[in-house]
């Protein structure tokens, strides 16, 4: 199978910098990366919207301006991770979010993000509209390691940044 993932910044913060990634699977490019796929699904989700400004809003302030990728505000799901956290307070208004937007972690400073959707299985592995998304994460977040352990992906000098030729195709 010829399928990677290529990494691209999606934005900067004073607590955090997010990463996404654009998938090409069986060679052919998906132009959409996956956190924008989640972002135009979600837009267009009206019963969702308030989960999803929740979640766009603790994207933003509580973890980009404020307190960084902290492990705590993270779901572990096999090799990837979840959003939001279990506890999932919305600026001290603990809340349920059945939205599930998968990322791996690299470090507090660093995050790249995936896709998702509305959870509505306990088990992310039988749930219909996240399965897809959760057995995806899953592999990007294992090339994205062995990216890390080969020395393909590398992290600047203050570990806000990750360091990569603008051609590297990260293998699934």
């Amino acid at each position: 199978m010829n399928s990677f993932a290529t990494l691209i910044e999606v934005q900067s913060l004073p607590k955090v910098t997010y990463y996404t990634v654009l998938l090409t699977i069986d060679g052919k490019l998906n132009p959409t990366s996956e956190f924008k796929a989640f972002q135009e699904v979600l837009e267009s989700n009206s019963s969702e919207r308030s989960n999803f400004n929740d979640l766009k809003a603790w994207l933003k302030v509580r973890i980009g301006e404020q307190k960084g990728a902290l492990k705590q505000y993270f779901r572990n799901e096999r090799k990837a991770l979840a959003l939001p956290p279990r506890h999932f307070d919305v600026f001290e208004a603990k809340k349920k979010n059945p939205i599930r937007l998968y990322c791996y972690r690299v470090n507090e400073k660093i995050v790249i993000l995936f896709n998702g959707g509305v959870k509505l299985d306990r088990d992310p592995e039988k749930c219909p509209n996240v399965s897809k998304h959760f057995h995806s994460a899953n592999l990007i977040a294992a090339g994205i390691k062995r990216a890390f352990e080969s020395g393909d992906l590398l992290l600047n000098s203050d570990h806000t940044k990750i360091v990569f030729p603008n051609d590297l195709k990260i293998p699934l």
